[in-house]
């Protein structure tokens, strides 16, 4: 095998995965349009391919939706054009720019997991945001996750932390519950419900 020659963007398009990453992608869907009141504004914090856009758009007053990856934005943008109430824009999150623009911030797809420094990522949501909402893979899923990887032919590593390495795609973590709690924690916002995300994920939302 050889290593995936497409992007990761590419790879991550929901049809291109197995289906318990399609029915993570599915049920994260539905957790947001649930958690996500009416007229709310909104950070995508890691947008990606913009999958969520189209769940949440027509419901709330504004949509604004970031990543750092050029592709990702690109896609994203293609997506928003849709609606009149979305903005998307390549910006890095860990690094706000204001403080407590939001009623919400959402961290989907283990973005998080995808972060050199997962702490101060959260530290930048809680900045931002009155709640946040973080949605990742869940440790005990790293025999699924290394198949998806040798199926694509990604060259990679693993560590006694079921994180995942690769050159291709950086780092993958996966969580527990009790690791959300440790990252939410120095925030000073208080958990009000955590839960699985079909079998791969698990979820926290927390509010100021």
């Amino acid at each position: 095998m050889t290593d995936y020659d497409r992007s990761k963007m590419d790879a991550l398009r929901k049809e291109s995965l197995p289906p318990p990453y399609q029915e993570w992608m599915d049920a994260e869907e539905k957790l947001v349009a649930r958690l996500i009141p009416k007229n709310a504004t909104v950070l995508d914090a890691g947008c990606g391919r913009g999958r969520i856009i189209p769940v949440l758009a027509p419901v709330v007053s504004q949509l604004t939706a970031v990543d750092r990856d050029s592709e990702a934005v690109s896609l994203s943008a293609t997506v928003a054009a849709a609606y009149q109430n979305v903005m998307v824009q390549m910006l890095d999150f860990t690094a706000p720019r204001s403080a407590r623009k939001f009623s919400h911030a959402i961290c989907m797809g283990n973005t998080l997991g995808a972060l050199e420094d997962d702490k101060e990522a959260v530290k930048a949501l809680a900045l931002q945001a009155q709640t946040i909402i973080l949605s990742v893979i869940r440790k005990g899923t790293l025999p699924l996750r290394k198949q998806y990887y040798a199926t694509l032919g990604v060259a990679h590593s693993t560590d006694a932390d079921e994180t995942i390495r690769s050159a291709l795609w950086g780092i993958s973590r996966a969580y527990s519950i009790s690791d959300l709690d440790a990252l939410v924690k120095p925030t000073g916002l208080k958990i009000c419900e955590q839960g699985a995300v079909a079998s791969l994920g698990i979820y926290s939302v927390a509010r100021r």
